[in-house]
């Protein structure tokens, strides 16, 4: 059968998603556990991989076992009780043959903080973006919105990720001042290039110093090319807000 986690984690102790063997992972320490609960290898799969240092507010991921592996077992009262404490899991479920976490996937949606201030925020310095100098919203906001749409992302995508291809779908591109000095970029989409948020807010970032941002971003968009792309914005201030299924999927997934 396949079991469905929803996960949380904070990202700073990690290096990233995917297992490595001399790294400290989110993969790789859950599967550490799920060895030391059932006492068998299991493979945890992602809906995607998230980098050193991005943190999740909603994961998603699947691993299969027997029938009969989890008999007298609460699995999400112990894994919590077993993981370290910048992993939660806040859901389990037993899911569909067909359910698969990456590829089963229709959306996702990230959110992205800056703090802006002369000092900066020691108590969530590991959580958000240091920017000394304010934000031009109104702008941001601007530019964000040329992202919308089906569109080739190629000059957003990092090196080391091969893909099909690199159109993505934007339905969503929002910033928000949540505070005087906060800052949230939301984006949703079918689905991310890697690095291409960060990429994004590096570069919107960069465009506010620009007196035709919306035009250059239109360049860079056309360019197809990395290097026409401007900054990459630190992994810290990146969350994976929450990877959407369809409705059907999630009604076959029953709570354990």
């Amino acid at each position: 059968m396949k079991i469905r986690l929803l996960l949380s984690y904070k990202g700073t102790g990690f290096f990233g998603w995917q297992k490595q063997s001399r790294h400290r992972t989110v993969q790789g320490e859950i599967e550490k556990i799920l060895f030391q609960l059932l006492k068998k290898k299991i493979s945890l799969v992602g809906s995607g991989r998230t980098d050193t240092g991005v943190h999740a507010l909603g994961q998603t991921a699947h691993f299969e076992l027997a029938e009969n592996d989890l008999k007298n077992i609460n699995l999400k009262k112990a894994l919590n009780s077993l993981l370290p404490e910048d992993i939660s899991v806040l859901d389990c479920w037993k899911a569909p043959l067909e359910f698969h976490a990456r590829f089963s996937a229709k959306k996702k949606s990230y959110l992205y903080f800056i703090f802006t201030g002369d000092s900066p925020p020691v108590l969530f310095r590991d959580l958000v973006w240091w920017k000394k100098e304010g934000l031009d919203l109104k702008k941001l906001q601007k530019i964000s919105q040329l992202v919308l749409g089906a569109k080739d992302f190629k000059s957003f995508q990092s090196t080391g990720s091969e893909v099909k291809s690199s159109i993505r779908t934007i339905y969503q591109s929002r910033w928000t001042q949540v505070s005087p000095a906060f800052y949230c970029y939301q984006i949703t989409g079918s689905g991310f290039l890697k690095q291409m948020v960060r990429n994004l807010v590096g570069t919107y970032i960069d465009l506010l110093k620009e007196r035709k941002g919306e035009q250059k971003l239109r360049r860079i968009l056309l360019a197809l090319d990395r290097r026409q792309a401007l900054s990459v914005a630190p992994g810290q201030g990146l969350y994976l807000k929450k990877v959407f299924y369809s409705q059907a999927l999630d009604k076959a997934c029953h709570k354990i």
